[in-house]
């Protein structure tokens, strides 16, 4: 019983150092308009707030795209750290959104 409880604190103790190396990663991020972006941990970014991913960074959180340096506002993005598949999945800019924000160039690095 003493060794499971040994095992389990250490899966614990890893897990913490595990989730504070994820939340301590840096995002672009804008909560308005008007602040600009601005470099954010991810253990700061809200509900609302804005943020750019570049080409091969890894998403801070659940999203909903809203343009992309594609045309037609698509972006690939692997889901591997949540479902385990490897596939690439393809996300897409609701057209709503696409007149407010415009189309992207340059953002791809």
């Amino acid at each position: 019983l003493l060794l499971n409880a040994l095992k389990d604190a250490v899966e614990d103790w890893r897990r913490h150092v595990s989730d504070r190396t994820e939340n301590e990663r840096t995002t672009l991020c804008t909560r308005d308009k008007h602040t600009g972006l601005h470099s954010t941990k991810w253990c700061d970014v809200q509900a609302g707030d804005m943020v750019v991913v570049k080409k091969n960074e890894y998403v801070p959180a659940d999203f909903v795209v809203l343009t992309s340096a594609h045309e037609e506002g698509q972006a690939w993005v692997e889901t591997a750290n949540l479902d385990g598949e490897t596939n690439l999945k393809l996300k897409q800019a609701t057209d709503a959104f696409l007149p407010m924000v415009g189309k992207h160039d340059g953002c791809e690095d």
